[in-house]
């Protein structure tokens, strides 16, 4: 945003509290926000734009809020933020679906970019080097990678197998991604941002009919859920007394 590049969607899926952080510059109202429902809650009341819930297939939480309300169809999200993007956009038939940023590796020993919240520029050490391993690299060769990066970077090429979409990765660095050409991200602005895309798949069907009766029939199984919690915690609580008694 500081540089004036301005996304019209953003993915959040993480409930950690540090991603909190980077929706306190976004005051922009015409963005949208794709989310995982376990996100932390102040991204959500931060976030001043359109808000979409991703419904993942098999969470509970998700097979809850449908029998409740409305299930309007399932959406994976992978197993990162990154895959959650990239399904996002190729839901949304985007094409071509360009990659920065994903270099799933460790460039310069570095943990995330330089500005991100959680940025760390620290030496592989041997805690991290027992986890390193070699893969096939952007520029050719091998770069040093870890266990966890390596099975996101088998994931995406397994998204990307018999993907309709055009694919291009304009990280420039890191790891090769099996099945995707790669160009420069100035190639990649010149030869395809050329022309507005179409936004209206982000808000299609966005409910603008008042809710309020989804929200009271949430609010009311949600009293129901916590009422039979408090008794299992009631019930919990008088079965430890009697097992405490009987081991004295």
């Amino acid at each position: 945003l500081a540089k004036g590049i301005r996304p019209d969607l953003l993915i959040s899926i993480d409930f950690s509290e540090h991603n909190v952080k980077y929706m306190k510059c976004v005051t922009d109202a015409t963005m949208a926000l794709a989310f995982d429902p376990e996100v932390h809650p102040d991204v959500l009341k931060q976030f001043p734009g359109q808000k979409f819930v991703i419904n993942l297939p098999g969470k509970s939480l998700c097979d809850w809020i449908n029998k409740t309300i409305e299930d309007k169809g399932c959406l994976e999200k992978g197993l990162s933020v990154s895959h959650s993007a990239f399904l996002v956009a190729r839901a949304l038939k985007a094409s071509p679906i360009i990659f920065i940023g994903q270099d799933l590796s460790y460039p310069r020993g570095s943990w995330h970019t330089k500005g991100s919240v959680i940025f760390q520029h620290i030496g592989l050490d041997e805690r991290i080097t027992e986890r390193l391993v070699d893969v096939n690299g952007y520029f050719g060769g091998m770069v040093k990678s870890d266990v966890a990066l390596r099975v996101f970077l088998n994931h995406f090429e397994s998204l990307i197998e018999g993907n309709a979409a055009e694919c291009y990765n304009a990280t420039e660095g890191g790891a090769h991604i099996r099945g995707i050409p790669e160009l420069s991200l100035r190639e990649a602005i010149i030869r395809f941002c050329v022309r507005e895309v179409d936004k209206r798949p982000f808000t299609q069907g966005y409910e603008t009919q008042p809710y309020e009766e989804k929200i009271a029939r949430l609010v009311h199984e949600s009293k129901v859920l916590i009422t039979k919690l408090e008794s299992c915690n009631h019930a919990a609580y008088e079965a430890f007394q009697i097992i405490n008694e009987m081991m004295r």
